[in-house]
C-alpha cells in the first residue's frame, strides 16, 4: 500500500512539474486542477495527493556541494556526476543501466540537492532522473540503501517506461552500493536545513509553502542531517518557513555547534530576535550569523507584500538585535514591482540605521515559483530592473555594501550593465549546460557571448512578456 502511495505521489508530482513546464518552473509550478488515478485534486482539496499538487513549489535551490556522507562512506556522488558515473556506473556512459535503459549523461541538479541522471530508451523515448541522499519520510518512487530516487516529467516517454527506467538504475546502483569506495574527507559549502512550516507572514513570493517536501518530516531528520552532512560541509543554514518558530531550534544550533560546524547560519525575517532573551541563547549554542529579510521600509508596501504592518518595526529591530549580539549579518531584498522603485532609499537607511555594520544585501529580482507562481503581477520587467540597477548599486557603493544577484532568479547577464555583471552569480559559472529547469532562451541567445553561461529565463517571464527585453551581447 505504502508502494502504491509513493507511485501515485510521484505521479501527481510529475503532473504539476508537467503542467507547470508551459508556464513556470519546472519543479515549482502549481496548476489550479490535476487528475490523480482518475481523482480530481484542487490545490487546497484535503487529500494527500491535493497536499503533493498545492505544494509542488518545495522544489527550492539548497546547498551547493558535491561531497556527502552517505551510509557510512564521504562519497562524492550527489553532486559530482564523474565519481557518480565512476563508482555506480562502471566509469563510462552511456551505461546500460537494464530494461533496454542506457544512462547516457549525469549533471549536477541545479535545484535539489541531487544528481540529475539522463535515461534513454531503446525508441528513443527519455526521461530525468533525480537521486537524492536517502532521508526516511521523504516520499519517492523508489529508493536503495543510500539513495531516494524519482524523476522529472517527459513528453517523450510515458510515466510507466519512465518509472522502469529509474528502477533499472536503481537496481544498479544498488549491486555497487556495497562496494563503492570511500572518498576524500573534504569540508566546504553550506548545508541546507528546512526545519519547520510554521510561518508568521504571508510573503506573496514565498518559494516554500507550508505543505513543501523540502521541510525535513522531523527533529530526528534534522539532527541525523546535521550528523550525516558533517564531513562534507563547513557550515549549516537553518531555515524552513519561519525557524524561530521551531520550538527546537536551539537545540539544533547546539547540535551543529557540537558536531563542528564553523559557521551556524540562520535564515530568518527577523522578527523574533528582537527577544534578547531568546537571541542571547542563540548566540551562547553557537550561532554565528543570521541573514535576515527586508523588502521594504513602507508600511504599506510591507502589508502588501508580506504581512501585518506591525511586523515590520519587529524585523528592523531584529537587524540591530543580531548586530548588537555580535553576529555577522546579511539582508536578503525581493524585488518586486512594488518595491523596486523602494530599493535606492531602502539601502540608504539600512547604512543610515544600522551605522554602516551592514556589509551585504542580497538583491533577488522576485521568481515566478511556489507562490510567486500565483502572483505574476509582482514579477519585475527586465528593463525595469535594468533602468533601476545603476541606481541602485550607486547607493550601495555610497553606503559601503556590497550587493549579489543570485542566479536562480531569472536575471540573466544581457540585462545587467556591463560594469555590474561581476556582482550576479551567473558570471561565475563555468560554460556548460547551464539551462535551469522551468527557464527558456530566445532563439537569438545562441549568438550571446554569455550563452554557455546562462541559466536563461523563466518560461512563465517568457509567456507574460515576451523574449524582447533580452539584448544578446555579441563576442
Amino acid at each position: 500500500m505504502r508502494e502504491l502511495r509513493r507511485e501515485a505521489l510521484a505521479r501527481v508530482k510529475q503532473r504539476v512539474a508537467a503542467a507547470a513546464r508551459q508556464s513556470t518552473d519546472l519543479r515549482f509550478g502549481i496548476p489550479n486542477q490535476m487528475q490523480c488515478d482518475g481523482v480530481a485534486s484542487t490545490p487546497h482539496g484535503h487529500s494527500a495527493f491535493a497536499t503533493a499538487a498545492h505544494h509542488a513549489a518545495s522544489y527550492v535551490a539548497r546547498a551547493r556541494v558535491a561531497l556527502r556522507k552517505i551510509g557510512g562512506y564521504t562519497l562524492a556522488v550527489a553532486y559530482d556526476p564523474e565519481a557518480f558515473v565512476e563508482h555506480f556506473l562502471g566509469g563510462r556512459l552511456p551505461a546500460e543501466v537494464g530494461d533496454g535503459f542506457a544512462a547516457t549523461a549525469a549533471q549536477a541538479d541545479r535545484v535539489r540537492n541531487a544528481l540529475d541522471v539522463v535515461l534513454e530508451g531503446p525508441h528513443g523515448g527519455r526521461v530525468v532522473a533525480f537521486v537524492e541522499r536517502r532521508v526516511d519520510g521523504v516520499e519517492c518512487l523508489t529508493r536503495t540503501e543510500r539513495f531516494n530516487l524519482s524523476y522529472y516529467p517527459s513528453e517523450s516517454i510515458s510515466e510507466a517506461d519512465a518509472a522502469r527506467a529509474v528502477r533499472a538504475l536503481a537496481a544498479r546502483v544498488a549491486t555497487a552500493e556495497g562496494s563503492a569506495p570511500r572518498a576524500p574527507t573534504v569540508a566546504a559549502g553550506t548545508l541546507e536545513l528546512r526545519i519547520n512550516r510554521e510561518c508568521n507572514e504571508r510573503c506573496a513570493f514565498c518559494n516554500t509553502p507550508e505543505g513543501s517536501e523540502t521541510i525535513l518530516p522531523g527533529p530526528n531528520a534534522v539532527l541525523e542531517l546535521l550528523a550525516a552532512e558533517r564531513e562534507a560541509h563547513d557550515a549549516v543554514l537553518l531555515t524552513g518557513r519561519e525557524p524561530t518558530l521551531e520550538p527546537r531550534l536551539l537545540d539544533y544550533v547546539r547540535r551543529a555547534h557540537e558536531l563542528g560546524y564553523a559557521r551556524i547560519r540562520l535564515q530568518t525575517n527577523g522578527t523574533r530576535l528582537t527577544d534578547r532573551a531568546y537571541l542571547r541563547g542563540l548566540v551562547a549554542a553557537g550561532l554565528t550569523e543570521v541573514e535576515i529579510s527586508l523588502h521594504t521600509r513602507s508600511p504599506d508596501t510591507f502589508e502588501r507584500l508580506i504581512g501585518k504592518k506591525s511586523l515590520l518595526p519587529r524585523t528592523v529591530d531584529g537587524i540591530e538585535a543580531a548586530l548588537d549580539a555580535g553576529l555577522r549579518c546579511h539582508l536578503v531584498m525581493v524585488v518586486t514591482t512594488l518595491n523596486l522603485e523602494e530599493i535606492p532609499d531602502l539601502i540608504a537607511f539600512v547604512a543610515d540605521r544600522y551605522e554602516k555594520r551592514v556589509r551585504h544585501v542580497t538583491l533577488s529580482p522576485m521568481a515566478p515559483v511556489g507562490d510567486g507562481a500565483q502572483a505574476l503581477h509582482l514579477v519585475p520587467r527586465l528593463g525595469d530592473m535594468t533602468r533601476k540597477l545603476p541606481e541602485i548599486f550607486e547607493a550601495a557603493r555610497v553606503a559601503g555594501i556590497e550587493i549579489d544577484v543570485p542566479s536562480r532568479c531569472g536575471m540573466p547577464l544581457c540585462a545587467i550593465p556591463e560594469r555590474y555583471r561581476e556582482r550576479s552569480a551567473e558570471s561565475h559559472n563555468r560554460p556548460g549546460a547551464n539551462l535551469e529547469a522551468g527557464k527558456g532562451k530566445s532563439t537569438r541567445c545562441a549568438g550571446c557571448r554569455f550563452d554557455a553561461i546562462c541559466t536563461g529565463v523563466w518560461h512563465a517571464y517568457l509567456k507574460r512578456y515576451g523574449d524582447a527585453e533580452l539584448t544578446p551581447i555579441q563576442s
